[in-house]
């Protein structure tokens, strides 16, 4: 009986393997990026932690080898050849862990330069590119995993192929990997994010593009509204619209792009470490939060709702710092320790910034956790009801008149936030001000739904006006 239970439990593990590919160069001899190498990096080291096997493919500058030299040992050249190398091993253990009874799954990350020609997307290789019809069949379509998770970050490259305009650019790049793509692979989900200017998702500060930087706090775990060790596609898009909400479109905003596989719509993108090193925070603490590793390295950015919000954690291998909302250090821990964040928290002193002086564009300026989660499904499960398209001049006008209902709640729970949270600031008895501060992240959950529901109920009502005969 013991040996059943353990056959039963090992297969009930499922295998995972992820492939990172990283490239800086451009197509026709256009300008590289200079932080693609590092973010495909860190992806590394963030999903080794996480699968059965990973693989990496980019090349790492000088510098860049200096900060992970244990990545440059293992990297491999983000050729043709390569690719279709990586998958071919990884496919081949995924079919031996079948074959143990074992559930499998990959994980592909790409980032780099992306472009559309002759209508179709394709991203760049060391020596080539693959296009939309080629990822599909090397990935989408690997009958050898039983899930195909797939993050693209190759937004950068549309300053240098912009010919037709930053919309046109994007909506073609977004056919790369579309609902009706991803509705002919069920077992697959996709995170993508698209911009028309390119230089601006990439930053000194952070040492890489924004949308990896938040899809990778995400992962680590602030993204885990729900505490239950897992960061789903659901909400994962939640925490990257909380992330973004604060980023005017010029300064870079990503248009981001999230679909969980159709046949497992609450599945995992990665799952979170449940044991081992981590920062955790006390229920009343809120506020932006950066976590630095003692390479002077981002390794995790967040912003607190109060309440019970997931843990991120470390690697065990690094010392970290956590600077508070005020821009200074809070918390302190060695390699292969957790730290906790508290109310009454050690002030450690300013944090000097080691790299980079470019001020962020702002980026997690929203609050994040179950209650921002609650409005945005709110938002979203009426944006669902509102947004079908209307056979009858009425129901154009009920569109419209959701967006301007929705507006104008949007607005009312924005007013009310800011005036609890005058008055949470001047309270001083703690119970009424952890009243005052759950009922203000809840007022902005609401707004920050109600105002999605507003724009794309105004956006149909009156596109369906304008477009009836």
């Amino acid at each position: 009986m013991p040996m059943i239970w353990a056959a039963l439990m090992a297969a009930a593990v499922p295998y995972r393997a992820a492939l990172i590919v990283g490239v800086s160069v451009g197509f026709d001899g256009g300008a590289p990026l200079q932080f693609a190498d590092d973010d495909a990096a860190r992806y590394f080291e963030l999903l080794s932690t996480r699968v059965d096997e990973a693989r990496i493919l980019t090349v790492l500058d000088p510098d860049s080898q200096k900060l992970f030299p244990d990545v440059a040992s293992v990297a491999g050249a983000p050729t043709l050849l390569a690719l279709d190398e990586s998958l071919s091993e990884l496919k081949t253990r995924a079919e031996l862990a079948r074959s143990d009874g074992k559930r499998t799954e990959l994980l592909f990350v790409y980032v780099g330069h992306g472009r559309v020609r002759g209508g179709e997307g394709e991203v760049k290789l060391l020596d080539g590119s693959v296009e939309r019809h080629a990822l599909h069949e090397k990935v989408l379509a690997a009958k050898s995993f039983d899930r195909v998770h797939v993050i693209v970050d190759a937004c950068s490259a549309y300053h240098f192929v912009n010919a037709r305009g930053d919309e046109d650019v994007d909506r073609a790049f977004e056919s790369f990997l579309t609902s009706e793509t991803l509705g002919a692979h069920p077992t697959a989900g996709a995170a993508l994010a698209t911009s028309g200017e390119g230089p601006t998702h990439e930053w000194s500060e952070i040492r890489g593009g924004l949308f990896s930087h938040e899809v990778r706090s995400g992962l680590l775990g602030a993204a885990d509204a729900d505490v239950d060790g897992l960061v789903t596609y659901y909400e994962l898009e939640a925490f990257l619209a909380a992330a973004n909400l604060g980023v005017p479109a010029p300064l870079g905003r990503p248009r981001v792009w999230v679909r969980a596989p159709a046949v497992e719509l609450h599945a995992a993108l990665a799952p979170t470490v449940r044991s081992g090193p981590a920062v955790s925070f006390e229920a009343d603490v809120e506020g932006h939060f950066l976590v630095i590793d003692d390479r002077g390295l981002r390794h995790a950015e967040l912003h607190r709702e109060p309440g019970r919000v997931g843990r991120v954690t470390l690697d065990a291998r690094r010392s970290y710092v956590v600077v508070g909302p005020t821009g200074r250090v809070v918390a302190r821990s060695k390699a292969g320790e957790s730290v906790h964040v508290s109310s009454s928290a050690t002030d450690f002193g300013e944090w000097r910034h080691e790299r980079g002086t470019e001020s962020l564009p702002a980026i997690f300026a929203e609050p994040f956790g179950q209650r921002f989660l609650g409005g945005y499904a709110a938002g979203l499960a009426t944006i669902s009801d509102s947004s079908v398209s209307a056979p009858y001049p009425w129901l154009s006008w009920v569109a419209f008149g959701v967006g301007v209902v929705a507006l104008s709640g949007s607005v009312w729970q924005g007013i009310q936030a800011t005036s609890e949270h005058t008055r949470y600031l001047e309270a001083h008895d703690g119970d009424e001000r952890d009243r005052l501060a759950e009922s203000v992240a809840t007022k902005r959950g609401w707004a920050v739904g109600l105002g999605l529901t507003a724009g794309l109920g105004l956006v149909t009502g009156i596109v369906s006006l304008v477009a009836e005969p």
